[in-house]
């Protein structure tokens, strides 16, 4: 067989294994001949996955900074190692090594399996190579290579502990998932480069002790994620001179005062609710930061984020709205954004405690309006509207022609935002949240849109109309409005969005037998059986309101009922993964 043969039989046999029942030794030659025509970085990276279990959900961004740590990647005159190490992903998505599980609207692939046949092929061929070493709770009296070289230990019982004849000099990375107290010593791995740690804990908090990783020099990358609280002491890691990632996917006890001191340092990922030091402006290095709490910091400090030049992901957090100077913080990221030319990624979202209030406080964000020179390079605005809003379309949007995630709350829609929008030739992903009635019909001709795959409009009223050849590759709708008007000023056109394939409707403010209820509902149902194709429907009553008391004022407080679902968020959480495969079939539908 060719090389695209080889694929076709691999997909098939993945897909439908349960069904067609190939033979174990005819996957087994087509896997090894696909295996054989990968390039050898390539090879590198399959056989890393397999540190992973059957069922475990990966995500995307850790696999690729963890390949990058292990030196797999190599930079090019024209592409960067998070560039070419991101195509590796969707080169292994699209010949089905891996297979996608969370999508996002955009279609990008935020975290992968691996299918149990390939897995056992990778774990055997990581075997023959000693490529990595893989050791169950049932397997630590196991025979291991003389030099083991990355090592996963996989844990879930509480009496497991590592083999006794398991040298531990030469291991490189070492990736834990399993029960806190089974956890090896980690400084007698004085060679480690990569270190993943999915601790486990029965209390509400487990005390782990950061300082002794600074032992650790030669330390790349470093990823905790614990389902309780990490009780830290106040730590000295300066000497992880060479760290260039480091990501905690849990609460912690401290502020990480020292990590200001890393110059390495490119990406930096912390729960949301983690105070932040002073002093992020000497961290020059960064790539990616997150998650900074406007709240729970200096406007000095929010200043400083203007000399972190090499920023393309920025990620702000806000656990309360009450907090002092917020406003002054939001014109201060007005202020700095200017600086941050390579800036692709710009995010606001509520942290839980704010996003699970029964009402929210929504500020004006006007002080960001006024961007003289917006970063050219931004693909993802989202800026979360149950935390501020602005007045309307802010004018610089006009000038970002890669854009293609939008979300953002705007207290008027006019038809000159309209036209701002379909001049944007990238966007894809559009969700508006409308804080007053629209005073004429939101229009959409054949202009502009041609990218859109996905618009969500949240108005107290749909006055909307689709015109013929409207958006055409527009593939989900979602609309959310009050159910008082909605039969009069209803959306019209819907048929006229040719690549629909599916609506969602929330009808906010009525009851079981309210009649407005169900002349909306009927309304709504016609349009959609317009529709040609006949898109998947789901059209939902809720009891909460999308209109706001006075929309003028510059600090608004909306209707209790009022609640922001972000139901599209184009950014997963991370899962936590612990217990057998079954398990992970029962948690995660798999």
């Amino acid at each position: 067989m060719n090389k695209p043969e080889q694929w076709d039989y691999v997909n098939k046999s993945l897909g439908y294994g349960s069904r067609t029942n190939p033979t174990s030794e005819g996957m087994k030659q087509v896997l090894n001949l696909s295996y054989s025509n990968l390039p050898e970085h390539m090879k590198a990276c399959v056989m890393y996955l397999g540190i992973y279990q059957e069922n475990y959900i990966i995500q995307k961004d850790d696999l690729v900074k963890q390949w990058i740590a292990e030196g797999f990647i190599r930079a090019t005159e024209e592409k960067d190692k998070e560039e070419i190490s991101r195509n590796y992903f969707n080169e292994l998505i699209s010949s089905r090594m891996i297979q996608p599980v969370h999508i996002n609207d955009n279609d990008d692939v935020l975290s992968c399996s691996v299918h149990y046949m390939v897995l056992d092929f990778v774990s055997r061929k990581s075997t023959e190579e000693n490529f990595v070493t893989t050791i169950d709770h049932y397997q630590t009296t196991a025979r291991l290579a003389d030099k083991v070289r990355r090592l996963s230990l996989h844990f879930g019982n509480a009496e497991a502990t590592p083999p006794a004849n398991m040298s531990l000099s030469q291991v490189r990375t070492l990736a834990f998932f399993g029960v806190f107290k089974c956890l090896p010593s980690i400084v007698e791995f004085g060679l480690l480069q990569v270190l993943i740690l999915h601790l486990w804990g029965d209390d509400e908090s487990i005390c782990f002790d950061l300082t002794r990783i600074c032992e650790l020099f030669r330390l790349r990358y470093l990823h905790v994620t614990s389902n309780v609280t990490l009780e830290v002491q106040q730590t000295q890691i300066r000497g992880l001179q060479y760290l260039e990632s480091l990501k905690i996917d849990t609460g912690v006890s401290a502020v990480l005062s020292d990590i200001v001191h890393l110059p390495s340092l490119l990406h930096l990922s912390l729960p949301v609710g983690t105070n932040l030091p002073n002093g992020i402006g000497q961290m020059t290095s960064l790539c990616t930061l997150g998650y900074f709490d406007l709240c729970a910091t200096s406007v000095e400090n929010v200043h400083s984020l203007g000399e972190l030049k090499s920023l393309w992901d920025l990620r702000f957090t806000c656990s309360t709205v009450h907090s002092c100077h917020l406003k002054s913080k939001m014109d201060s990221v007005g202020s700095i954004l200017a600086k941050l030319s390579n800036l692709r990624s710009l995010t606001l979202k509520p942290s839980s405690i704010l996003d699970a209030g029964p009402s929210s406080i929504s500020i004006s964000c006007d002080g960001l309006s006024s961007v003289p020179s917006p970063p050219a390079f931004l693909q993802r605005f989202e800026w979360s509207p149950s935390i501020c809003t602005f007045s309307s379309l802010p004018k610089w949007i006009r000038h970002l022609d890669k854009l293609c995630i939008l979300k953002i709350g705007i207290t008027e829609l006019a038809w000159e935002d309209v036209d701002v929008l379909r001049g944007l030739p990238a966007l894809t992903v559009l969700s508006l949240y409308v804080r007053a009635k629209p005073v004429e019909r939101i229009v959409f001709n054949k202009t502009g849109f041609s990218a859109l795959k996905y618009f969500k409009l949240w108005c107290s009223v749909p006055w909307l109309e689709f015109e013929v050849d409207a958006m055409p590759n527009l593939r989900k709708l979602k609309l959310g409005f009050d159910v008082h008007g909605a039969d009069k000023l209803g959306p019209v056109g819907i048929e006229h969005l040719s690549s629909l394939k599916e609506i969602s409707v929330k009808i906010g403010g009525v009851s079981t037998d309210d009649p407005d209820r169900r002349a909306a509902e009927s309304v709504l149902s016609h349009a959609i059986n317009m529709h040609p194709t006949r898109p998947i429907s789901n059209i939902q009553c809720v009891d909460g309101m999308f209109t706001s008391k006075d929309d003028k004022n510059s600090g608004v407080e909306l209707q209790k009922q009022y609640k922001i679902i972000d139901d599209d968020a184009v950014e997963q959480s991370v899962v936590l993964q612990m217990g057998s495969s079954e398990d992970a079939q029962s948690r995660y539908g798999q």
